[in-house]
């Protein structure tokens, strides 16, 4: 059997969250796309996974901020697809969206989801063995049109856990894109609830590592009371701590900042 991944301890994003986003500083990848996965192995960035549900689907590949990712992706030395699911998850559209993904995937394909699991495996210079007794057994709940977004997104998140712990990946939460069109910073969004990951935590070492490649700062931070109290629980590049001291003229410290701090550092990337 395959050794599947843990369930999500730290939360997922919500729907609120996302609003309150769009609204005071720029709107998460969702605008270009879905759900953009970093799957790794041995804590080093491998690819980026671009989750789309077929409903949904349509081309990105012109626009510019998805063009900022796929540089984004070259620059950082890995492979970038677009996965377009069926609501039953039965049917997978792969498209390599950089030439490093054309190398193993010359075109748009269309597969089952054990091949596209497969595909996964041999780009971490792994194998899905033939004798695995592999069955996907989560299926979309998609019945509230008001969530069906949500809905569609968790259960690629949870049917994710399922295809092995040599398969492992994480959703990016933010990436901001600045008005240059260029990959200026990453994000990882935790509610004050959830369970913060530590900062040796393979995730967030393969994230250091995709961050170091670009340059560009990390935070992982906290929120509370309606996003009115941010804590910054990570600095996780040498980028990160340098604007935090140029824009907010503080070093890292275990403390709560305002929403108009925590707005104007996020905005200084733009």
């Amino acid at each position: 059997m395959v050794r599947k991944v843990r369930l999500e301890r730290s939360g997922w994003r919500d729907e609120e969250f996302e609003q309150w986003h769009a609204r005071n500083l720029f709107r998460l990848p969702a605008e270009v796309g879905t759900l953009f996965f970093l799957e790794y192995d041995k804590s080093l960035p491998v690819a980026l996974v671009d989750y789309v549900p077929k409903v949904y689907s349509k081309s990105n590949l012109n626009n510019l901020k998805y063009k900022a990712i796929i540089n984004m992706c070259d620059k950082a030395g890995i492979f970038f697809f677009n996965a377009e699911f069926s609501e039953d998850l039965t049917t997978w559209t792969i498209g390599p969206c950089n030439d490093k993904a054309k190398v193993c995937l010359s075109s748009k394909t269309e597969m089952k989801e054990k091949e596209w699991v497969d595909l996964l495996y041999k780009i971490r210079g792994r194998n899905l063995s033939e004798e695995e007794d592999w069955i996907g057994t989560i299926k979309p709940n998609l019945e509230n049109p008001a969530k069906r977004l949500t809905d569609a997104l968790m259960t690629i998140s949870e049917r994710h856990r399922e295809w092995g712990w040599n398969c492992p990946a994480f959703d990016l939460d933010c990436i901001v894109i600045n008005q240059s069109n260029c990959v200026a910073g990453l994000v990882e969004y935790k509610d004050d609830r959830a369970r913060p990951p530590r900062k040796y935590h393979p995730t967030l070492k393969a994230l250091t590592v995709l961050g170091e490649r670009l340059n560009v700062p990390i935070y992982v931070t906290l929120y509370k009371n309606k996003f009115t109290q941010w804590k910054i629980f990570h600095l996780l590049t040498l980028e990160a701590p340098r604007t935090l001291s140029s824009i907010l003229g503080m070093g890292f410290n275990d403390r709560w900042i305002s929403q108009e701090d925590w707005l104007k550092l996020m905005r200084s990337l733009l």
